[in-house]
């Protein structure tokens, strides 16, 4: 039987040379987009930087938090992501907590699935399943990854994915050490089970939170997916480092561009997104 393993990165392992990656016969790949609280600092360009290279399949996970609402946490993940593209599939990623985790598992996933049109994935460690009563969750045995560092599958929960290293490496392209992961067959199996639910569209765009969240000395969830939207628009030059919470004048700079080049001007223009620019964004 063919097998792959399939890495996942986030900002920890930082800059991947997604090219040797891919060329050194590496087609899938796993990265983090939000860490329960922010975007992670290497994204988006993980995500675009693999497909130019020629990846064929990439998962995009989130890490959700304790003590924050799911559906926020949710839906900052789906800002960040927009539409999922041809090859890409989305992953819950909950390890932290306490007690039955089932409903707050299961309200992560309706709400993605609702938004990006395309059930998505589990990934959780393999007593922590059953401590937490996530097969309650409703997500489907082809769309679970489960976490045993040892040496040889784990027999329990079913799952198709088995994370089976938290410092391997390297790997073509990516020099840190890294967690890794054994999927049992071809690449063209896991495409099966990644598209059997068809592309996606987001059908629900996240709704304009106000102007009081944008400004000098604002700092909110909101301006992070300002500056990320800002950023897969093309508006990257404004910013020296990834987009964050606070407020600064890269923000600003980059909204005045953005508006500007809708064709407005004078108040229209100010750099301070409304209801219009925010709608456009996420276009």
């Amino acid at each position: 039987m063919s097998e792959l393993i399939i890495p996942d990165v986030s900002e920890h392992q930082e800059n991947v040379n997604w090219n040797a990656f891919v060329q050194g016969g590496n087609p899938v790949a796993i990265v983090r987009v939000h860490n329960g609280r922010r975007a992670d600092n290497f994204w988006p360009a993980n995500r675009d930087r693999f497909w130019a290279a020629g990846g064929r399949l990439l998962g995009l996970y989130a890490y959700t938090i304790p003590g924050r609402d799911m559906v926020d946490q949710a839906n900052e993940f789906i800002a960040l992501v927009g539409t999922l593209r041809a090859g890409e599939f989305a992953i819950l990623d909950i390890e932290e907590g306490t007690g039955d985790l089932s409903s707050r598992a299961s309200a992560w996933r309706e709400r993605v699935a609702q938004a990006l049109g395309k059930q998505p994935w589990l990934y959780t460690g393999q007593y922590f399943f059953r401590e937490h009563n996530l097969a309650a969750a409703g997500f489907t045995t082809p769309r679970t990854w489960v976490a045993a560092y040892r040496s040889s599958r784990p027999t329990w929960p079913d799952h198709n994915l088995w994370q089976f290293s938290e410092s391997f490496g390297p790997m073509p392209g990516i020099a840190r050490p890294h967690d890794a992961s054994r999927f049992y067959g071809s690449v063209d199996d896991l495409a099966d089970v990644v598209g059997s639910a068809g592309d996606a569209q987001r059908r629900d765009p996240v709704p304009f939170p106000g102007a009081d969240k944008f400004g000098p000395g604002r700092v909110n969830d909101f301006v992070t997916m300002l500056g990320t939207w800002l950023i897969a628009k093309g508006y990257g030059r404004f910013y020296k480092v990834g987009p964050s919470p606070q407020w600064g004048d890269a923000d600003k700079r980059a909204t005045e561009a953005f508006q500007k080049d809708q064709g407005w001007s004078g108040g229209n223009a100010d750099g301070l997104p409304g209801q219009e620019t925010w709608s456009r964004l996420q276009r």
